[in-house]
């Protein structure tokens, strides 16, 4: 017989820039049983982690002014235990070269993968 893992929620920073995609990301892992908060920019989420620390970040790669990328670097040199996880519609993006630890969720992606997503983190 196969053990279930426990499940765990997570309190998890979604940064993504198009309002529409980051409301129905945080509604889907509110759904999941996590806690979540969403912001729209690089800056915004560093101001919420000099506060709040969190489990998970997940970062769009490309946003304003400053990328996905580092603002994970920046999260880490802060909090070093926050998973990263990388949403990219660039399917060429090498999630290794980054120098830390991170998974890629490839956009669009739905409940499935986003959900395979977290358990990988």
């Amino acid at each position: 017989m196969k053990e279930t893992q426990q499940y765990v929620p997570k309190h998890i920073l979604v940064v993504e820039d198009y309002l529409d995609s980051q409301e129905i990301t945080c509604e889907l892992l509110r759904l999941m049983g996590h806690t979540v908060q969403g912001v729209t920019s690089a800056e915004d989420a560093l101001a919420y982690l000099q506060d709040n620390s969190v489990d998970i970040l997940l970062t769009d790669i490309n946003l304003p002014k400053m990328s996905g990328v580092e603002l994970a670097a920046q999260a880490l040199r802060s909090n070093p235990v926050t998973r990263v996880i990388f949403a990219s519609g660039h399917a060429n993006f090498d999630v290794k070269s980054v120098g830390f630890s991170a998974k890629l969720l490839s956009k669009p992606y739905d409940l499935d993968t986003l959900t395979k997503a977290l358990e990988a983190a």
